[in-house]
């Protein structure tokens, strides 16, 4: 993808709108995982498009309602700025390829709003239910439906969340303002291990969605989720040994080392409130639970976010060293901006 020069402008107010956006969509993840924590996902059986009346008075959300409704009360208001995030880099963004992942924020919002509301549906409405379970092929059971479509939605919010995020990077004026990549060593290794680190953490928050709405794989997430941390401790220890002058690949790679381990003791925490306890105990978790448990999960969007930006980052700010000196100058500008 072209730009990413210097001289290129950035738009104040898509950055800053790109942001908060970013921030919202981190507060629906929490929002979303309080749910599931609570198990108010089926507080309020109806779902239609009147999205008005997902907002009413507080004095009628009492218990799970109040979860549930404030989870649809924030996905309304990411739904409506993103759309608005969408026209503004469509009128101040010069670079084609942002303004196409701003359209592709929008397409994804709605998609995730349509899953949510099929999410309630597959319960609630029989049409739905009859033709989920003809799907599925468990006729008169509609569990299996209603964990795909709980997973699909979980896992579609992270990856959205993630495009969030690489939006509020790339129109940031650290982004657009840098020259050309720093020269490093052992480039094609960083930027592997970062793709490969990555895709772990997908599958690993893709496992955590089946743990969450299922009660099953439980050892395996944890298994996956320690490889995961040794990967995001040998990123920071790989950044920090080979690329010391690359401060943003530096600096993220290092905040992600510690962000994982942060996120295997919440992950131990939560395994342990979950340890010996009944479904009423699951529906009713303490302060100490759903706390410890809806923040594995919203910093578990932070990391894969946070891969992200990092494989984004090492191919905008790094360039091989060794392949450099020998290439000679017009293959080595291409490889300068493969993606910028």
């Amino acid at each position: 993808m072209q730009g990413g020069s210097g001289n290129q402008s950035p738009s104040h107010w898509g950055h800053r709108l790109s942001f908060l956006v970013a921030a919202l969509g981190l507060l629906m993840i929490v929002a979303g995982a309080t749910v599931t924590t609570t198990r108010a996902g089926d507080a309020d059986p109806e779902w239609n498009f009147q999205f008005w009346r997902w907002f009413p008075p507080i004095s009628q959300m009492n218990g799970n309602l109040f979860y549930e409704h404030l989870h649809r009360e924030i996905g309304t208001l990411l739904g409506f700025a993103v759309l608005a995030l969408a026209l503004v880099l469509w009128r101040t963004e010069s670079r084609s390829w942002v303004r196409k992942l701003g359209f592709l924020a929008v397409l994804l919002v709605c998609l995730q709003g349509a899953l949510g509301g099929l999410r309630v549906l597959v319960v609630s409405d029989p049409g739905i239910q009859e033709a989920a379970t003809q799907v599925t092929g468990t006729a008169g059971n509609v569990g299996p439906a209603r964990i795909a479509f709980a997973m699909t939605h979980a896992t579609l919010a992270q990856a959205f969340f993630s495009l969030l995020v690489v939006l509020a990077l790339v129109t940031s004026r650290f982004w657009i303002g840098l020259g050309a990549p720093t020269k490093s060593v052992a480039v094609s290794k960083m930027r592997r291990l970062a793709l490969i680190t990555t895709g772990l953490v997908f599958v690993q928050l893709l496992l955590g969605t089946f743990v969450r709405h299922s009660g099953g794989g439980v050892h395996l997430h944890l298994t996956i989720g320690l490889i995961v941390v040794v990967h995001l401790v040998l990123l920071a220890r790989r950044a920090l040994l080979n690329h010391p002058d690359v401060i943003p690949v530096r600096t993220v790679a290092t905040v992600l080392g510690f962000l994982g381990l942060v996120q295997m003791g919440l992950g131990f925490a939560s395994w342990g409130f979950l340890m010996g306890r009944t479904e009423m105990d699951l529906r009713t978790p303490g302060v100490a639970s759903a706390l410890f448990r809806s923040s594995h999960v919203a910093l578990g969007a932070l990391v894969l976010a946070g891969c992200v930006s990092l494989v984004l980052l090492a191919y905008r700010f790094m360039v091989d060293q060794d392949a450099s000196e020998g290439a000679n100058p017009e293959s080595s500008s291409l490889e300068e901006v493969s993606v910028t």
